[in-house]
């Protein structure tokens, strides 16, 4: 909680995951909302659940209803199992009202069950689908949106012009390094093998630490054209 509070006093913005992603499933609802409480984020992604768009809404909704106080910090992240599911999905996040307040924030997911788990298909998956729904007017361009995770960091190049694109998260210029992979000008093409639950215990002797601010410098020069 020290490092939450040096990173806020510092300017950085604090999220909360829900650990969908590592689970398959959001952390129970209210064991979300106790952490919340004493974490106190600027943002918490609300509950969802991987490619299923009923059970994310029914937990979402649930979460947000008995706990109004969060909506001016929350993170609704649509789902389903096509595209035209997660879009529907989107909408009725997008549409969401608590009274006269809506989520602060929409997360777009980066796993996509209706394709094979290959890090091509699925980072232009989500180009496709942003780019589908900006042209066809069903962003709502006045909201912060929020890019989670990704397969390869390329994908990031695509949305300069997304002024509606608040910001994104990713480990993947750094589990890079652990691997021993170097960023090219586009990333790396396979999503790393390393992940944060295998990566805890190291330390900066464990690391190349060139090699790890070289992948993120290329990273930003990725994201920021």
């Amino acid at each position: 909680f020290r490092l939450v509070t040096e990173y806020r006093d510092a300017g950085g913005v604090v999220f909360l995951d829900n650990s969908c992603f590592e689970l398959g499933a959001s952390l129970d609802n209210d064991l979300l909302y106790k952490t919340y409480d004493i974490v106190r984020p600027d943002i918490v992604i609300l509950p969802d659940v991987l490619g299923n768009a009923d059970a994310t809404v029914e937990r979402t909704l649930a979460f947000i209803k008995e706990h109004p106080d969060v909506i001016d910090h929350a993170m609704a992240v649509p789902q389903g199992s096509s595209f035209d599911e997660l879009i529907e999905c989107y909408k009725l996040f997008r549409d969401f009202r608590l009274g006269s307040q809506s989520f602060a924030m929409i997360g777009i997911p980066f796993v996509y069950p209706w394709l094979e788990k290959e890090p091509y298909f699925q980072a232009n998956e989500r180009i496709r689908l942003l780019n589908f729904m900006d042209r066809e007017g069903i962003i709502d361009r006045d909201r912060k949106h929020h890019l989670l995770g990704t397969w390869q960091a390329r994908e990031f190049a695509e949305y300069s012009r997304y002024n509606w694109i608040y910001s994104l998260d990713t480990s993947n210029p750094v589990m890079a390094a652990i691997d021993g992979d170097r960023y090219g000008p586009r990333g790396i093409n396979e999503k790393p093998r390393a992940n944060l639950d295998s990566s805890w215990h190291l330390t900066e002797e464990d690391i190349d630490m060139d090699l790890l601010m070289h992948n993120v410098k290329t990273f930003r020069e990725i994201v920021n054209g």
